[in-house]
């Protein structure tokens, strides 16, 4: 360990004496960098008519409907992390970027699983799209995301997160939220990068990623490719369930990752391909530690080819096939394996979706668009021959949805209107119809935004399958939003929004004992109504110095019904295992021209988990308050022009943000990575 501190300090100490003598520090100088976009904040590559600051709330997302609008303008809550902000941060992977975004949570699910809440509602099921290249990379078995080490960052130009609704527009999987990531575009890549990253506790190496992509345009065809590989551990303290059964997590909770992404285009003709294969050690099990770990493995393939068709300079047309094939939660058992404890794991379910669909845009006017699109797909689900799915009682399911969805948007002195709604029909639970309306209104320096939509998660196949009582009804959620932003000035931005969640036919998981006679104790079920109430705050700096951007937020269930596998036990005003208060720090200040750094810090209130089964019932602890921080120092020019590199220390105060599970089924807090110093490379051909 201390050859590599004596390393760390040696670049370090390049950094800094590199930068320091070629330092161009002049009052010119940061006068530009004034000027200039907030992307290219400290590269000093062009001016422009606006600060770095309104170059951002001004610009265009493409998340919240199918035409791009002014952040501003848009009828959804909206966060944008851009490129540069990601590169800056030094943030190791997808769920260190999404811990800054306001109402965003993590929590362990089951099996070395850690999933997402969004504004104190556990989301992990289905109940967040994310997109990566306008790929849906939610797995259609259960329709979970898995965090940690997953979903590669090294190409990311920005991403967009709509904290709200999003199945007017993109189905059953946006109930709470839609992450949209977008990837360089191949004239933004023009080459090659090439990516190394390595992390270190006192332990363990902690983290290996590599990654190379590349990208160029010539005429109207251009490519894309990336290839990145990732390994480490999910934490290196010990686990301790709740009998007392305890490991140490440093060689039993390994996890990686292989993500290859690959996009083509040609005039308005484009393919997207993602191959992404994440395996990770389980040993938590369920309630009870394992006696040794089992690699759990989640494997997709995802494919889309789509063609934009011009009608006229108003109209377009745009129809697209897309296939995704998902093995999750897979795992095999060895000879040498105990086949007693692993009989509850061993789990091999395939399932592919099909999917054709066609979207028209007319754009009438400045002021007037309208969009409408169908589109159906065929869920088709496989186990092997000697297992059966529950319900159907056969080794080969397949559903089949058709969904119609439309959006008008209006501009006028008065206020600009967006509205829309969307129906799907599926053999298997029927209907969902979700409607969606956003009032916005920009006075000078102050925005208004009043939004209300409905929203539905899609039971996927073995919610159905598995469904307690035979049948499943989608969850729907209607959400009710007020932002107000105000322009400070130049470079200050300030944004303020409540919300009020209210949901019905929750889906959720439980263990039913008056069942357990039939060999079915566990399964779905559409619980009682539930929901969350809030406050979000920005603030946002940005001038020559660097930037800042300073985030609150809260949800209380003080006047919603809480289910009972879900309500904390020592505040009724919250639910268990998510912090109800989160404050997030992310600056970034420029030493020099080419160096930077980049403090931030993510506070979370005390937060309840189960620690205990004794006397036929499960003993609550409240987790303190946890203030986690880091530091990284960065370089845009490491003595040649396209290599770029930086050194970070992560969880500084080496406190332990444990992850607890949101919901009361015996699994124990899961811990995480101690202080862990990480070194970054990059270089451009």
């Amino acid at each position: 360990m201390m050859n590599i501190k004596n390393i760390l300090s040696t670049i370090v100490i390049l950094f800094i004496t590199s930068h320091f003598s070629s330092a161009q520090t002049s009052d010119s100088l940061m006068t530009e960098f004034g000027e200039i976009t907030f992307e290219d904040l400290v590269k000093n590559r062009s001016q422009v008519d606006h600060t770095p600051l309104e170059g951002k709330i001004n610009s265009s997302i493409d998340v919240a409907g199918n035409k791009p609008t002014v952040i501003r303008k848009s009828p959804a809550i909206i966060s944008v992390v851009t490129d540069e902000e990601i590169k800056r941060s030094g943030a190791r992977d997808l769920m260190e970027i999404l811990e800054s975004i306001p109402g965003v949570s993590f929590s362990v699910d089951v099996e070395g699983v850690v999933g997402i809440g969004m504004r104190g509602n556990w989301a992990n099921e289905g109940k967040v799209l994310l997109l990566f290249d306008g790929q849906e990379m939610n797995e259609t078995v259960y329709g979970t995301l898995q965090f940690g080490m997953h979903y590669p960052i090294q190409n990311i130009k920005r991403i967009e997160i709509i904290r709200g609704p999003g199945s007017s527009y993109y189905g059953g999987a946006a109930e709470y939220a839609v992450i949209n990531i977008i990837s360089k575009s191949a004239a933004e890549l023009n080459g090659i990068n090439v990516t190394t990253e390595l992390g270190q506790t006192s332990k363990t190496t902690s983290r290996q990623n590599y990654s190379i992509s590349a990208g160029k345009k010539i005429k109207d065809f251009g490519f894309t490719i990336s290839n990145t590989y990732s390994a480490g551990v999910r934490s290196d303290k010990t686990y301790k369930d709740v009998f007392g059964n305890s490991y140490d997590m440093t060689k039993n909770s390994n996890l990686s990752m292989q993500n290859v992404n690959i996009g083509m285009q040609y005039s308005h003709l484009s393919f997207r391909m993602i191959y992404d294969n994440y395996t990770l050690d389980s040993r938590d099990g369920f309630e009870q530690a394992l006696t040794q770990s089992y690699a759990e493995q989640f494997r997709s393939f995802i494919s889309e080819l789509k063609y934009e068709v011009k009608l006229n300079d108003k109209i377009s047309i745009t129809p697209k096939i897309s296939y995704k094939s998902n093995s999750p939660y897979h795992v095999n058992a060895g000879s040498s394996d105990d086949n007693e404890e692993v009989s509850e794991l061993l789990y091999e379910t395939k399932a592919k979706r099909f999917k054709a669909g066609i979207i028209a845009n007319w754009i009438a006017s400045d002021n007037f668009n309208l969009n409408f699109g169908a589109e159906t797909f065929i869920d088709d689900g496989k186990k092997n021959p000697d297992d059966l799915f529950r319900n159907s009682n056969t080794s080969h399911v397949q559903y089949t949805n058709y969904a119609l969805f439309s959006q008008v948007m209006t501009k006028s002195k008065i206020v600009n209107l967006t509205a829309g709604a969307r129906f799907d029909y599926n053999n298997a639970f029927g209907g969902a119809f979700v409607p969606r309306i956003g009032l916005t209104k920009r006075m000078d320096r102050v925005n208004l935004k009043l939004l209300y939509g409905s929203s539905f998660k899609a039971p996927v196949i073995e919610n159905i399958e598995s469904s307690l009582l035979g049948e499943i009804k989608p969850e729907k959620s209607n959400v009710i939003e007020m932002e107000a932003s105000y322009q400070i000035s130049s470079k200050m931005f300030f944004t303020v929004n409540v919300f009020d969640i209210t949901s019905r036919n929750t889906i959720i998981y439980v263990v039913d004992t008056s069942s357990s006679n039939t060999g079915i104790p566990d399964g779905y079920i559409n619980g009682p109504k539930t929901g969350t109430q809030g406050m979000e705050l920005e603030y946002k700096y940005a001038d020559q110095w660097g930037f800042a951007n300073v985030s609150y937020s809260f949800y209380s269930t003080a006047n919603k019904a809480v289910n009972e596998i879900q309500r904390d036990p020592y505040d009724f005003t919250s639910v268990l295992g998510i912090s109800k208060h989160k404050v997030s720090v992310n600056t970034s200040l420029n030493i020099t021209q080419n160096l930077f750094l980049s403090p931030s810090f993510v506070f979370l209130s005390p937060k309840s988990a189960i620690v205990e089964y004794s006397n036929d019932e499960y003993i609550y602890e409240q987790i303190p308050s946890l203030l986690l921080m880091n530091v990284y120092l960065g370089t845009t020019k490491l003595f040649v022009k396209n290599l770029e590199a930086g050194i970070g220390v992560y969880n500084l105060f080496n406190n332990n943000n444990i992850m607890a599970q949101p919901y009361s089924s015996g699994h124990a807090p899961l811990p995480s990575l101690s202080t862990e110093v990480g070194v970054k490379m990059q270089l451009h051909f």
